[in-house]
């Protein structure tokens, strides 16, 4: 077997932190043993990986309509992987979109337990990624009033004042965004709202002091400032001269959180 951890019958599927860590343990193994970059990969680690992961997709798909709204929401994106881990093919957009379109309903209708953005993400991701018909309507609408908010926020110098993980989450999805309908020079203007975030966070020590959802918000955060082109520009000017968020670091800190399940903690550890 690849690894003692990748025992799928420890795995409760209700308990949608264990499901995700297992997933995110899955797709860390995968990695190790070159799957997704390899040609000379190891053959028994990769088939015994794909029958694991083809037992996950099953579970979930047994279980997931049990669920809450949040957590069926929150496996969306360890479904797509191990998916493509099983069957070398993304997850169905059906599936996706379902799941997707009912935690909307969900949160539009009250129930505040629905990340808005995690949501925020997902039907970003349908619209500007896939472009999938099924969010034109309400979703579309939803979200481009969210995005209009969010940039009204950052130009007032709003997103200051709100808790860390709420600026990060919110920056990260400006920094990844078109705003060309509600700012005229959005490189400026991302640029701006970066090096505001960065002057809480480059500090030494800081990432020790943060919380684990906080943390976890920072990886979003960085592929953000690779995307964006800015996340050269703004590391030489930082006082450290090392690039923005140290990942490997990152990575140990959150493998010693009691917070996250023990399959995420490994995951960790594996970088």
């Amino acid at each position: 077997m690849t690894s003692t951890l990748l025992d799928i019958s420890q795995v409760d599927f209700m308990d949608s932190d264990a499901v995700d860590g297992f997933a995110a343990l899955t797709v860390a193994t995968a990695d190790r043993v070159g799957m997704f970059t390899s040609d000379t990969a190891h053959r028994q680690a990769v088939r015994e990986l794909r029958l694991s992961a083809k037992d996950w997709v099953y579970g979930v798909e047994e279980n997931i309509a049990l669920m809450s709204s949040d957590d069926r929401l929150k496996l969306l994106d360890s479904y797509d992987w191990m998916h493509r881990i099983a069957y070398s093919s993304p997850a169905p957009e059906k599936f996706l979109n379902n799941h997707i379109l009912s935690a909307f309903d969900a949160r539009i209708h009250g129930d505040m337990t629905v990340d808005e953005f995690r949501l925020f993400h997902a039907i970003g991701d349908a619209l500007n990624r896939r472009r999938d018909e099924a969010y034109f309507d309400r979703p579309l609408k939803w979200y481009s009033m969210t995005l209009g908010d969010w940039t009204a926020w950052a130009e007032e110098g709003r997103l200051n004042r709100l808790p860390l993980h709420s600026e990060v989450c919110i920056t990260s999805e400006l920094l990844g965004s078109d705003l060309f309908s509600f700012v005229s020079r959005q490189q400026d203007f991302k640029s701006v709202i970066a090096r505001r975030l960065l002057s809480k966070l480059t500090a030494t020590g800081v990432l020790e002091g943060l919380d684990t959802p906080t943390l976890l918000s920072l990886f979003p955060l960085n592929h953000a400032l690779l995307a964006s082109g800015l996340a050269s520009a703004l590391s030489s000017g930082l006082a450290s001269g090392r690039s923005i968020i140290n990942e490997p670091h990152l990575r140990h800190i959150l493998s010693t959180r009691p917070d996250l399940h023990p399959f995420h903690r490994e995951a960790f550890k594996m970088g």
